[in-house]
């Protein structure tokens, strides 16, 4: 598993200043096929257009996603694995900026930095690509915007800076997911619903923890062991 180190620091969220006080690490890219397979032993897309190692574990809903970050955390038994929260989520994905997408304002070069409608389901390859093809942010994060959703910890809420409560996974309240997918796109139904709305480093959504589809998945966070005094 591939991290990144993501600075402390502060950003605006929604409407409120976020402080992120401590340093954490956060997955270089989504979590691949290949990574579910030697953690989890299953393969819940097999047979489905998605398969391939090196594209995102789909399929899998957040109660899986958390099953999975518990597994590897006993099986490499050195820190925790775990979801991030959407606060740590939104700053890495904005990784310093304060506009719409890491990379600026410029929606057409989406396409540069991911997978959306306009080069999958319009390019006739409808589902999730393989990660790290397109351009990183200024973290090193691949597929930040597009490809899929990302599974965040906590349940959701209509205030976004509103404390977390813990992320029960019996529990049947929506959770969070961020950053768009490659089949988000609703512009023929909703004007101005494109890939430029959903794929915004603000974006989110709220699946429903025990669902699954093929446009959601999970890069993980890992907190490193505490340092023995």
């Amino acid at each position: 598993m591939q991290l990144v180190l993501i600075p402390p620091g502060r950003f605006v969220m929604g409407n409120e200043k976020v402080t992120l006080s401590n340093a954490y690490y956060l997955g270089r890219t989504e979590v691949t096929q290949a990574q579910w397979v030697a953690v989890m032993g299953t393969k819940p897309w097999s047979g489905k257009d998605e398969s391939g190692d090196n594209r995102p574990a789909t399929f899998v809903n957040w109660i899986d996603a958390v099953a999975f970050c518990e597994k590897l955390t006993e099986k490499e038994k050195k820190g925790t694995y775990r979801l991030p929260t959407e606060e740590e989520w939104e700053f890495a994905c904005r990784a310093g900026t304060t506009s719409q997408f890491s990379f600026g304002d410029d929606g057409s070069k989406l396409p540069q930095f991911a997978w959306i409608s306009d080069n999958t389901s319009k390019a006739g390859e409808p589902y999730a690509h393989d990660v790290a093809l397109k351009k990183p942010n200024a973290f090193g994060l691949f597929d930040m915007h597009g490809n899929v959703w990302e599974f965040c910890s906590g349940e959701y809420t209509s205030d976004r800076t509103k404390e977390e409560r813990p992320h029960r996974a019996d529990s049947g309240h929506m959770r969070i997911a961020a950053g768009g997918s490659w089949d988000s796109d609703h512009s023929k139904l909703f004007p101005g619903s494109g890939p430029e709305f959903y794929c915004r480093s603000a974006s989110r959504t709220w699946p429903v923890p025990g669902n699954t589809s093929k446009d959601k998945g999970f890069r993980v966070a890992w907190t490193p062991p505490a340092k023995k005094k």
